[in-house]
């Protein structure tokens, strides 16, 4: 078995630490930059992720686990987009969530790319705009000003709410012509504690070397076909998990409407689901079990 790159291979393709990559900037002060330890830790989860390739799902929540419980956030999710840039159209294709889920911030992100558009966040709506390949953002970044928030009336809201008190957004741009990204959000929720610019580095430092390990394909993020769909099944979730309309599904694969509406409920009845809303809400990343590896496990 393909047990991926140990320890020691992983601290070797590092090569410096802080790593100093095109698009990356780190704050180079002794007070702010991860310790040994911080970083040995961050080394040792990547090859345990690596060592999980033969199971994509358990490599992503153990990826998003362990950061979330190395920075001490509240809630942490990774994610994978395409279409990252002004002229196309982002969707996310995939998200995984840690297990501790506030229910507002969990209806938000659900609704990314269905009745959000993805620039409707101001995270995302800064990365698209940055050629950088590798980004790093925090609250004050994204909405600096009272003015910069009236922008973004949806997160502000959830923010507002005492739901969210602090975040941060660290990704990757890879792909052909950067188009695709790979990233992840960390997020504190109530009467939490801010996250430090340590704790921004570190997520940064784990993110760069994310990056190296999808690079060499020691870590997979794409979600691949689910299992009991015919292919055309498979093309219509595809298109309605990204937010697309019926009429946009039915032009885009030559199938009238109605046909496309019929498709619609055999998948809610395959996923044993009610609309969209909860269809799309099984495909953020389920705890430790995600509608893929649970339809595998049927009969």
């Amino acid at each position: 078995m393909d047990r991926g790159p140990s320890l020691p291979t992983l601290v070797l393709l590092s090569m410096s630490i802080p790593p100093l990559q095109p698009g990356y900037t780190m704050s180079t002060t002794h007070r702010t930059q991860p310790t040994h330890t911080e970083v040995l830790s961050v080394m040792r989860l990547l090859a345990d992720v690596a060592a999980l390739k033969s199971d994509p799902p358990a490599q992503r929540q153990l990826l998003v686990e362990g950061l979330c419980r190395m920075v001490g956030t509240n809630q942490a999710f990774l994610f994978a987009a395409n279409g990252w840039s002004i002229d196309s159209s982002p969707i996310f294709t995939h998200q995984t969530l840690t297990a501790d889920q506030d229910p507002v911030f969990l209806q938000y992100m659900s609704q990314f790319g269905v009745r959000l558009r993805l620039e409707a966040d101001p995270f995302c709506h800064h990365s698209i705009r940055s050629p950088a390949t590798l980004q790093n953002y925090s609250f004050e970044d994204v909405l600096p000003t009272h003015d910069a928030e009236l922008d973004f009336p949806d997160l502000v809201e959830v923010r507002h709410a005492g739901r969210v008190a602090d975040g941060l957004v660290s990704l990757f741009r890879t792909g052909e012509g950067g188009r695709s990204v790979v990233g992840v959000g960390m997020h504190q929720f109530g009467q939490s504690g801010r996250l430090s610019d340590r704790d921004r580095n570190l997520v940064a430092f784990a993110v760069a070397e994310l990056k190296n390990l999808v690079d060499r394909g020691h870590v997979t993020l794409a979600a691949g076909a689910v299992p009991g769909l015919t292919p055309r099944l498979q093309q219509v979730l595809d298109r309605l998990l990204a937010g697309q309309a019926p009429k946009t599904i039915a032009r885009e694969l030559s199938l009238s409407v109605e046909t496309v509406r019929e498709h619609f409920q055999r998948l809610y009845r395959h996923f044993q689901v009610s609309g969209r809303d909860e269809l799309a809400a099984k495909f953020i990343g389920q705890i430790r079990a995600s509608p893929m590896s649970k339809l595998s496990e049927r009969p």
